[in-house]
């Protein structure tokens, strides 16, 4: 059996957003493998609009240690970052999260970017100073 794919945005955040926690909602496993589908989806189109760098800098093989090495602590980040994407890649990437997370978990995202950008922080922090990583093939999802 081939691993699936693991999707992972990394924050460059110290502290969750302010915004209360969203109630726990029943998950619905009949969805699941759409849902699955529509990720990989969502990151096999974002993987084919990015050149050759761009794309080497987003992707790292399933059994990469840092899959499992990751820390909402300020650091170094690796992945490609939104303030190295075009509009265009960027939608994509939106398109992505939106696939993974629910609706409460989107605009949880916009909203903590959205603070990032009003705020009067530090140069380690901003709305475009998120990475993204996509650990294996989203087609042997």
């Amino acid at each position: 059996m081939l691993p699936v794919a693991m999707i992972v945005l990394v924050a460059s955040l110290t502290q969750a957003p302010t915004a209360p926690a969203p109630q726990a909602q029943a998950v619905d496993r009949a969805a699941a493998p759409d849902a699955s589908k529509a990720m990989a989806a969502a990151a096999s189109e974002l993987l084919a609009a990015l050149p050759g760098e761009q794309r080497t800098k987003a992707t790292r093989s399933f059994d990469d240690p840092q899959r499992t090495a990751w820390s909402y602590l300020p650091g170094a980040r690796t992945g490609l970052f939104l303030s190295e994407m075009s509009e265009a890649q960027k939608a994509l990437t939106m398109k992505l999260i939106e696939s993974a997370l629910s609706a409460d978990g989107v605009e949880r995202i916009r909203l903590t970017r959205a603070c990032e950008i009003t705020r009067n922080a530090p140069a380690t922090y901003g709305a475009d100073l998120y990475a993204i990583l996509i650990f294996g093939d989203p087609a042997d999802a």
